[in-house]
């Protein structure tokens, strides 16, 4: 068990004290799970980059074991190594998320929708989103009295706009705060100012589950 591993394991048992490490039993044997959080039927794996590379685990590793949590019932989250030592605070806001640990609640109905510049979206996606910021044509923000707390962005990558087919490529909200209905507001309004035919998204399996 790596000291970072370890220290996942001592903040997660602060917030869910049924923590327990090293379970060889809900995989049937199969694979080891770093963490399990029973009482949420969660698993965390701590990924370091060395052993967790292509060189020691084949293409489909991770996912394979994502998948197997979820046919026994589990979500499995994976945290690589360097998302721990770079951007703590995002991934302890996630998984205060994922344990329903998060006090800070705003609510969609009582914000507003606008326009936002690339400066000031990359800026929020940066301090708040584990991939950081993407390219983008346009970046909506969701304002609570005044503050800035989800942002989602949409990518067309054909400059002469002919094209009406979108790229959701980045929504995220603000650390340690839930903004129930952000999602749904923001792409109501992208919906409504942009009418595209198409909008295409991606998630994140490490993080979210095929339902």
């Amino acid at each position: 068990i790596s000291l970072a591993e370890q220290e996942i394991f001592e903040w997660v048992a602060l917030l869910e004290p049924s923590a327990y490490q090293s379970d060889r039993t809900i995989l049937s044997g199969r694979h080891e799970l770093d963490i399990v959080v029973p009482n949420k039927k969660i698993a965390i794996e701590f990924n370091g980059l060395y052993w967790h590379s292509d060189e020691f685990k084949n293409i489909t590793y991770h996912l394979d074991k994502t998948t197997q949590c979820e046919e026994v019932g589990y979500k499995l989250i994976h945290i690589f190594e360097d998302e721990w030592h770079n951007n703590k605070h995002i991934v302890k806001s996630r998984l205060k998320a994922a344990l329903n640990k998060i006090d800070t609640v705003v609510y969609g109905r009582k914000c507003k929708v606008q326009s936002i510049t690339s400066k000031v979206a990359n800026a929020f996606v940066r301090r708040h989103h584990l991939q950081g910021s993407g390219r983008a044509n346009v970046h909506l923000g969701l304002y609570h009295d005044d503050e800035l707390v989800s942002v989602m962005t949409f990518l067309n990558g054909d400059i002469s706009k002919r094209v009406t087919s979108w790229e959701l490529n980045r929504f995220v909200s603000k650390v340690d705060t839930v903004v129930v209905g952000a999602a749904n507001k923001l792409f109501k309004f992208f919906l409504n100012e942009y009418t595209p035919e198409t909008v295409t998204s991606f998630a994140d399996r490490r993080w979210s589950s095929s339902n």
